[in-house]
Order: C-alpha cells, then sequence, then structure tokens
C-alpha cells in the first residue's frame, strides 16, 4: 500500500527556484511559466462563473 507524500511550501518552494535558475533573462522565465501552463487541463465548465 501507497502512502500519499504531500510536500511542504518550503519544499515547492526550493523547487521552483531552482528550476528558474537555468535561465538567464526574465524573458526566458516568462516563456518558460506560458509553456507551463499550456501544458494544464482545461478548467471544467462548471467551475467557470461567467458573472463575476
Amino acid at each position: 500500500m501507497s502512502t500519499l507524500q504531500l510536500k511542504s511550501v518550503k519544499e515547492i518552494e526550493l523547487e521552483i527556484s531552482q528550476e528558474f535558475e537555468i535561465f538567464d533573462s526574465w524573458m526566458d522565465r516568462y516563456e518558460y511559466i506560458i509553456d507551463l501552463g499550456r501544458q494544464l487541463a482545461s478548467f471544467p465548465d462548471e467551475w467557470k462563473n461567467l458573472r463575476e
């Protein structure tokens, strides 16, 4: 039986900062964030609220 292990905020923060260290410019970082966003699953329609 496997157990789910959640990472702490500090661990996640460290991972993100290490990923961004490979980029020399803010534009490269920005493009990386855009690419990550494109890989996300679509936001479910039932969770969308067009009135707000």
